[in-house]
């Protein structure tokens, strides 16, 4: 036996698509100017200026991280890094994530 797995026998992907929640699988997307999003972003500021910074003040997080974060950041665009040496499936990972994964249009890299 050669170690590969045939694809009659190979795992199935739903349960990453359940986990993940792609795009086409969310049953509502809020636009950013939606009054509930501005509310989210309202609590989520409010949580993090009554639970979170005061564990940064007294673990002296500071001294590491400069800055408290802004409001600004917590409405940001989040960014994602993948690090990892050739051939290990970061570009596989990135279109199976942007559901892209059955085209041949290449992604720049």
């Amino acid at each position: 036996m050669t170690g590969v797995q045939s694809k009659e026998s190979s795992r199935g992907y739903g349960h990453i698509a359940d986990i993940l929640l792609r795009k086409s699988d969310r049953q509502e997307t809020l636009p950013l100017d939606d009054p509930r999003s501005e509310k989210l972003y309202d609590d989520l500021q409010t949580i993090y200026e009554r639970k979170i910074r005061p564990l940064e003040l007294a673990t002296k997080f500071s001294d590491l991280k400069i800055d408290s974060i802004t409001g600004d950041e917590i409405r940001s665009k989040p960014v994602v890094l993948l690090v990892g040496p050739w051939s290990t499936g970061k570009t596989t990972f990135l279109k199976y994530l942007l559901d892209i994964s059955d085209q041949i249009d290449r992604l720049d890299t």
